[in-house]
């Protein structure tokens, strides 16, 4: 399975997608990340989508820009619920959680256990000022840019 999951990875890669990983025998799991923007007016921000049929509650669980050398880089905010078939939207401020996405970056989200959920990979000009970068469909897409943001909801193809 991680064989053609990493083929995938590189497929999206080279037809200009980016690209995304969940891990697990679901490659898009219960929890994913479904839409960011790395020039995010004012702030960056990205979406998690909760595909399941009951409420997650984030407090423990992490996220990461940098996913080899700083795993797991900072806590989802204590009390941050994801409610069945729902978008948590998390801003990225100097404040919380110190750090915004670049131009061509990745990110990651984590179980309480350290574990790898998902994440995403995106070059220059994927995720540009004014727009964002989201899967479609919502949860189970790949990765493109996406002219009309829609953080907290779902994601609209153009």
């Amino acid at each position: 399975m991680r064989g053609r999951i990493l083929v995938l990875m590189n497929l999206a890669g080279l037809l200009g997608m980016g690209s995304a990983m969940g891990c697990g025998d679901d490659p898009y799991g219960a929890l994913v990340i479904n839409e960011l923007a790395a020039a995010g007016e004012p702030n960056d921000w990205f979406e998690v989508h909760n595909g399941t049929d009951q409420s997650i509650d984030l407090s423990d669980y992490s996220f990461s820009d940098d996913l080899v050398d700083r795993p797991r880089r900072s806590l989802f905010p204590a009390g941050t619920v994801v409610e069945a078939g729902g978008y948590a939207v998390i801003t990225l401020t100097d404040a919380f959680p110190g750090f915004a996405l670049g131009s061509d970056e990745e990110l990651g989200i984590y179980d309480p256990q350290g574990n790898i959920l998902d994440s995403v990979d995106w070059d220059e000009g994927q995720s540009p000022r004014g727009a964002s970068y989201g899967r479609i469909p919502d949860r189970t897409g790949g990765f493109r840019t996406l002219y009309t943001p829609t953080p907290g909801g779902a994601n609209v193809a153009e």
